[in-house]
C-alpha cells in the first residue's frame, strides 16, 4: 500500500495509529515484494501473519494463494482487514494476543512460515515464542528494529543472542529505513530470517539459559563469582571438568560452552 492509501484508510475509519502498539504501516511496496522473494516459500506451506495492520504484507501474502493466517491485537483492525482486502477467501483473520496464541500457532499444520512486520516493544518474547514450539516453522520471517538485530549479529554475544541460537539459526534479509513507514518510526528496522532447528534438542535448552541469564545479570563479573552460589551448590569433580570456563565472562562463552557448564553443574 501507499501512503496516500493507508492515509485514507485511516480517515475513513476515524483510526490513529498507536504509537504504543508500534501500529507504523509499511509503505514500499517494490521493496517489500523483494524482501518476500528471498524466503523459501513452500508451494503448501501457510503462512502465519502477527499484527497484519491495515494489510501492507496481508495484501501480498494473499496473493500466493496459501492459506493466510492473521493474529491481529487491535479490534478495528481485525474487523475491517478482510474488507479492505476484498475479503479473500484464504485469509482467515484472529483477533487475539499473539503472545497468548500458543495453542493456536500448535495447532497450525506443518509446514508453516512465519512473515510478521512485529510490534518492536514484545519482539524478543515474539521471538522466544516462536522458536520454541512443538511444530516449528520451516522459517520465521520477521522486520524488526535494527539495533535488536545487531545484536543478533555481534561477535559479542548476549543473553539474546543464545536464547534465539540454540533454537534457530539466524539471517539477516535486509535493512530497511524508517522513511519506509507511516507514520515514520524513530529508529530503522531490518527483515530477519530464523530457521528452527533441533542441534541441541537433546539437552534441556530452557535450563542452559537460564544458567546463562544468571551469569548475564553480572555480565562484566567472571563465571566463578558470577555462579559462585549456584557453585557451591553444585557436587561432584565439576572443577576439573568445566574449570576452564569458570575464568571466562560470560559473553566468551558459545552454545556449546554453556552446554558443557550446564552438564558439569548438574
Amino acid at each position: 500500500m501507499t501512503q496516500s492509501q493507508i492515509i485514507s484508510i485511516l480517515e475513513e475509519y476515524k483510526i490513529k495509529p498507536l504509537q504504543s502498539l508500534s501500529q507504523n504501516f509499511f509503505i514500499e511496496k517494490d521493496l517489500l515484494i523483494k524482501i518476500i522473494n528471498k524466503i523459501n516459500i513452500s508451494p503448501d506451506s501457510t503462512l502465519l501473519e502477527i499484527g497484519p495492520g491495515l494489510g501492507s504484507l496481508t495484501e501480498l501474502l494473499v496473493q500466493t494463494q496459501l492459506p493466510v493466517i492473521a493474529i491481529e491485537l487491535d479490534k478495528t483492525f481485525a474487523k475491517i482487514l478482510p474488507k479492505i482486502l476484498d475479503n479473500p477467501a484464504n485469509l482467515t483473520v484472529y483477533h487475539q494476543d499473539i503472545l497468548k496464541s500458543q495453542d493456536l500457532i500448535d495447532n497450525i499444520k506443518i509446514p508453516y512460515t512465519v512473515i510478521a512486520n512485529i510490534p518492536y516493544h514484545i519482539t524478543g518474547a515474539i521471538i522466544r515464542l516462536l522458536v520454541d514450539r512443538d511444530n516449528p516453522a520451516e522459517s520465521i520471517n520477521l522486520l524488526i528494529q535494527k539495533e535488536v538485530a545487531n545484536n543478533l549479529l555481534s561477535y559479542e554475544k548476549s543473553l539474546f543472542q543464545l536464547s534465539v541460537n540454540i533454537y534457530a539459526d539466524f539471517k539477516l534479509l535486509s535493512h530497511i529505513s524508517k522513511e519506509c513507514f507511516y507514520p515514520q518510526p524513530k529508529v530503522d528496522s531490518s527483515f530477519i530470517q530464523l530457521t528452527p532447528h533441533n542441534r541441541y534438542a537433546e539437552y534441556n535448552r530452557e535450563e542452559i539459559i537460564q544458567l546463562a541469564k544468571l551469569a548475564f545479570q553480572q555480565k562484566r563479573k567472571k563465571l566463578s563469582s558470577s555462579l559462585k552460589h549456584k557453585l557451591t551448590q553444585s557436587i561432584g569433580e565439576y572443577s576439573q571438568n568445566i574449570q576452564h570456563l569458570l575464568s571466562l565472562r560470560p559473553e566468551n562463552l558459545s552454545i556449546e560452552n554453556w552446554i558443557e557448564l550446564y552438564q558439569g553443574l548438574k
